[in-house]
């Protein structure tokens, strides 16, 4: 019988790699997951898509908790790297707040957050263990599904994001960071890479060491921003322009 627990695999006996076989299944399966998600919950009345929302940020915050009492049982729990204060890891708990709410201005500062930062972790994942771990699992889920919750309001529920919430969202990004920083000095921990660039290779790779890095992300994180932001902007403008006018 198969045993199913936090250093357990289910199938495969090797690291994650990037770019791999593996790495594109997963990229397609979320993918294609996605696609169903949302033109399935799409053909539901507004209410009710509001709520499945709400319900499936609340599955991926669900998730996201677990693994501190499966660490714990696992007597692997360290307070410095296993709390869930990495952006993309308290990000499902934003977004129930923002889909509870039912908050436009909430979900636009998540946005950029979300679409930025998740989607670096899906091409450029940190994640150690390959699948079927249970650490992995829990990895692509919330970071890929959360691109998909994000995603959703803007195709389906016609929000929209503002050049405001460019610099809103950076705003509030900064001051999250320095509560994030300051947690780090009280713990030893490095969330949201602070402190230190994290381990392997990835986006943070190209970037010059600490602290030049996070200066360098300002004006990447800005210069991205922008173009999200643009590219929504002419998605949304040829949406409306194909869309049936009224008669009145």
């Amino acid at each position: 019988m198969l045993a199913f627990s936090f250093n357990s695999p289910l199938v495969f006996e090797h690291s994650f790699i990037g770019y791999s076989s593996e790495h594109f299944f997963i990229l397609s399966f979320f993918c294609l997951s996605g696609l169903i998600y949302i033109r399935s919950l799409g053909k539901l009345n507004l209410e009710r898509q509001h709520r499945i929302l709400f319900f499936s940020a609340i599955v991926l915050a669900l998730v996201q908790l677990s693994r501190i009492p499966i660490l714990a049982i696992n007597g692997q729990f360290n307070i410095e790297t296993d709390l869930p204060l990495h952006l993309c890891n308290f990000l499902p708990f934003a977004m129930i707040w923002s889909y509870g709410v039912r908050s436009e201005k909430i979900w636009s500062v998540m946005f950029f957050w979300i679409m930025l930062g998740c989607s670096q972790a899906n091409f450029t994942p940190a994640v150690r263990e390959s699948l079927f771990y249970y650490d992995a699992i829990r990895y692509w889920v919330v970071h890929a599904f959360l691109v998909i919750l994000c995603l959703y309001p803007a195709i389906n529920c016609n929000w929209k994001i503002k050049h405001i919430d460019i610099w809103r969202s950076l705003g509030w990004l900064h001051i999250v960071s320095a509560i994030i920083y300051s947690i780090n000095l009280a713990t030893g921990g490095n969330y949201m890479y602070l402190n230190a660039k994290p381990a392997g290779t990835n986006f943070y790779s190209i970037l010059p060491e600490w602290p030049y890095y996070i200066l360098s992300l300002e004006f990447v994180i800005l210069a991205l921003s922008y173009l999200l932001f643009g590219i929504f902007s002419v998605i949304a403008r040829n949406k409306n322009e194909l869309s049936p006018k009224s008669a009145y």
